[in-house]
């Protein structure tokens, strides 16, 4: 880095140097003898996964490692149910909740509805608490509002995700 003419190199003042494993993603380690980082399961190297995306990466500093991930995930979908989606619209978005949530494992789901008067359909639980919450909703919950307030149902959602980020 050169600023008016002088040359500035290494860690800004008052942060220790930094060490070859602070480089390593967190499904990686560092490897002393082979002196990088390295995916704890070479399978999952994003050079090898996404080559056009990761290829010019160093080894082990993108590496997917979801499955043994301990972290939990939440997802509030926000249906719009209003006359502007139609109803093919309104059963192609219940499809994509459907889906998202059987896909992805230890997921949290919660609910808003975009409508005349939006508001929370499902509160945040486990997918499997909610399962049958939601395919009762998917069976049920008809299309047609004539008007929307997304920045209530925006709202809403967000209060959702403050009981589980706010503890």
């Amino acid at each position: 880095l050169t600023v008016s003419g002088a040359s500035i190199s290494g860690n800004p003042p008052n942060l220790p140097p930094l060490k070859p494993s602070d480089q390593c993603n967190k499904a990686a380690h560092y490897d002393a003898k082979r002196k990088k980082c390295v995916c704890n399961n070479p399978d999952t190297d994003g050079r090898l996964k996404d080559p056009d995306r990761y290829g010019h990466y160093p080894e082990g500093i993108v590496c997917f490692d979801c499955a043994n991930s301990t972290i939990s995930r939440s997802v509030v979908f926000i249906l719009d149910n209003s006359a502007s989606v139609y109803e093919e619209g309104w059963v192609a978005q219940k499809e994509f909740m459907v889906n998202v949530s059987k896909l992805i494992k230890d997921i949290r789901v919660g609910l808003v509805i975009i409508s005349g008067a939006p508001h929370v359909e499902i509160e945040m639980d486990f997918y499997e608490n909610n399962k049958a919450k939601i395919d009762k909703f998917v069976k049920k919950y008809k299309w047609g509002s004539r008007w929307k307030a997304v920045g209530v149902a925006l709202y809403k959602a967000r209060k959702l995700l403050e009981v589980f980020f706010n503890t």
